[in-house]
């Protein structure tokens, strides 16, 4: 039963759009929840179940696995302030709030 299970894992991994994994994330996570990262997290998680103890991953290559996910995000979060930044700058510099010198 296992086996059977992971197998579609593994299929649905690889053949279909992640947005079946939201169903396997605690809805509290909400808007900080990403589809890449749940995806290795899963995919590492079926690794170690692997019938053979040779083709497992190593704790160093899960620890690895697992701070890559954290840099992901970490990166999003970079990227998603800098654009708020980038809008709020712009905003500011509109001529919304040009001053009048006249």
């Amino acid at each position: 039963m296992l086996k059977k299970f992971i197998k579609m894992i593994c299929y649905r991994l690889d053949n279909e759009k992640s947005l079946w994994l939201a169903e396997f994330v605690d809805f509290r996570v909400g808007d900080e929840f990403n589809y890449l990262q749940a995806k290795t997290l899963v995919k590492l998680a079926v690794s170690c179940l692997e019938e053979d103890r040779k083709k497992r991953p190593t704790m160093e290559s899960i620890v690895e696995g697992l701070l890559s996910v954290d840099l992901a995000r970490n990166i999003n979060i970079l990227k998603a302030a800098q654009q708020t930044k980038d809008a709020l700058g712009i905003f500011l510099l509109s001529p919304l709030f040009a001053i009048d010198e006249e």
